[in-house]
């Protein structure tokens, strides 16, 4: 044991590479306690716990540093056999949690620069990391799914509140602005929040499809006044910052012009056609199909 503390903090893997392999697993274990102390530390003061001891580092490096002995050591797993795994083991668990953590203390901050979509990405990331704990080093995953479930309302919220501001469906009119610059707080994004990152971060939550529904409602109600009413205007009004499709009287620029049939038809087929151009140009505003697709299928 005392050997093994000799090389606690002995950070060289030319070093780790002249010991036997008995001292390398002895080393590991330590260098495991190590990590998990750093891990812990880390995940207590993340989640406003008391902190038994203190852990030195960041423990994405220190999990880095470990690997890469423990990957030194397998050349003697044939010796050193169960201990090895057991290590390994435990070094994967501790590289989920110090991943989970990172993850969870960056969203935050994604958040509130606007980048809503790598926020979202780092929150389901981390959601799967901990899934994949299993049991293993239960009371740091379970303050860390505490965590997760905060983050992962925090950025629900924002995420409903973009929406909010990006799309507006009413009976008459549907309008989409494609750029939100101000957070629900308040405060300005570092960049706007597009159609296809607010998309991207519903769909890596599973919650695109909401949205989705309720834009096809407001847009098939749209078309559906359009043929019972072949008559009424239709406009699309288009700026750089966003566009609208109204009809009725809020569409109304002139007086609408009185047509027999066949006329009818030609209007009611060029009216359907700027709600198509409507959906396919601005209601997904730079966006392709199937980055569209691949979003809404969460």
């Amino acid at each position: 044991m005392r050997r093994g503390r000799r090389f606690r903090h002995t950070h060289s893997t030319e070093d780790f590479a002249q010991l036997t392999g008995a001292e390398q697993l002895a080393h590991l274990e330590h260098v495991v306690d190590d990590v998990r102390a750093a891990t812990y530390a880390a995940i207590w003061a993340h989640t406003g716990q008391s902190v038994d001891g203190e852990g030195t580092g960041d423990p994405l490096d220190a999990v880095a540093t470990a690997n890469g002995k423990y990957e030194q050591a397998q050349q003697n797993r044939l010796t050193l056999g169960e201990p090895l795994d057991l290590v390994g083991s435990a070094l994967r668990s501790l590289v989920r949690l110090a991943k989970a953590q990172a993850n969870l203390r960056d969203a935050l901050a994604q958040q509130r620069s606007g980048d809503l979509a790598a926020a979202s990405s780092l929150i389901s990331e981390a959601q799967t990391l901990l899934g994949e704990l299993q049991g293993s080093e239960a009371a740091a995953a379970e303050a860390l799914r505490g965590v997760l479930v905060e983050r992962r309302a925090e950025l629900r919220c924002e995420l409903e509140y973009v929406g909010e501001r990006m799309y507006s469906v009413g009976e008459h009119a549907v309008a989409v602005q494609f750029g939100v610059e101000r957070a629900a707080d308040g405060m300005p994004y570092e960049s706007p929040v597009a159609p296809g990152d607010l998309f991207f971060a519903l769909g890596e939550l599973g919650l695109a499809a909401p949205l989705a529904d309720s834009l096809a409602d407001g847009l098939a109600a749209l078309v559906l006044h359009i043929l019972r009413h072949p008559h009424a205007p239709v406009a699309l009004d288009c700026s750089p910052l966003g566009a609208t499709l109204s009809i009725g009287r809020f569409a109304a620029t002139k007086p609408v012009e009185t047509a027999d049939a066949g006329q009818t038809l030609v209007h009611v087929r060029e009216k359907c056609a700027l709600a198509v151009e409507f959906v396919q140009t601005h209601v997904f505003h730079a966006m392709d199909g199937d980055e569209l697709s691949g979003m809404l299928a969460y």
